[in-house]
């Protein structure tokens, strides 16, 4: 027969393992021990929900209830807020999230140019000096297509150092202006002008339409993968800004290697 006990009446006794070895199941102040049994047998089922820092009793039901509601309680103090409305000039359609430019506390982000018939964007939105104020949107560059790049999609990196952000752009969909390019801008001072540091194009051999950002390591070197080129499955790559050289880790050669 299965009996079911109230968990806030039951105690785990761990083990010299930390295993629990016994439970205590209180009632009006008398407490008896449910312990292994001469064969090893525990004559109680514990079951619980995950608990992150809790392994003896998890979470009940209504502490997961509880959680879920705080949630939802915790989000309706915030306020939406639309910070820009892409205009048909300005590219439009930005994919990937935005990051945030921590010298000034702008947003930075790309714009995918899905709309107007332009190629895409780099753009950086400044919050304004006033709270309730507008946002200022400025473009740090407009790809222009083919050797110039077309189609960011990815989010942005970021050197903390020296400013500079680096991403990653598809090139034309059809393959035939551009096969993708890995691109950086570096700003001045104050962050208002931006120069480009880094155009590397793909040439297909080594890799072609990069559909994910970089990853920037402590020594300044971008790490990332490419969804088509090399043997045809894509590749990973590094490539040294500073240099320009790019190095190809890894091309798959089948469908199984890929995945």
């Amino acid at each position: 027969e299965l009996y079911v006990l109230r968990p806030d009446r039951m105690a785990v006794v761990p083990g010299a393992r930390g295993w629990p070895a016994a439970y205590d199941y209180a009632v009006d102040g008398q407490t008896m021990r449910l312990a292994r049994d001469a064969n090893g047998f525990l004559p109680v089922l514990h079951a619980t929900l995950f608990h992150p820092l809790d392994d003896y009793y998890g979470l009940s039901p209504l502490a997961v209830a509880a959680a879920a509601i705080e949630v939802h309680n915790a989000g309706a103090a915030w306020t939406k807020e639309t910070l820009h409305i892409f205009k048909p000039n300005e590219s439009g359609r930005p994919y990937a999230r935005v990051i945030f430019d921590q010298d000034t506390g702008a947003l930075l982000g790309v714009a995918s140019g899905q709309e107007g018939g332009h190629s895409g964007a780099v753009f950086r939105l400044v919050p304004p000096v006033e709270s309730g104020g507008a946002w200022t949107y400025a473009i740090i560059h407009d790809f222009a297509g083919g050797h110039d790049g077309e189609g960011p999609f990815a989010e942005l990196t970021q050197d903390l150092t020296t400013g500079t952000i680096y991403g990653t752009s598809q090139g034309d969909p059809f393959g035939q202006t551009g096969l993708g390019t890995v691109f950086a801008f570096t700003p001045n001072a104050s962050h208002t002008a931006w120069t480009s540091t880094l155009n590397y194009e793909f040439v297909d051999a080594n890799g072609a339409r990069p559909s994910t950002g970089v990853a920037l390591d402590a020594n300044g070197v971008l790490y990332g993968a490419t969804s088509a080129g090399g043997a045809g499955f894509g590749t990973i790559f590094s490539l040294d800004p500073a240099t320009g050289v790019l190095t190809t880790l890894f091309a798959p050669q089948s469908d199984p290697e890929r995945y």
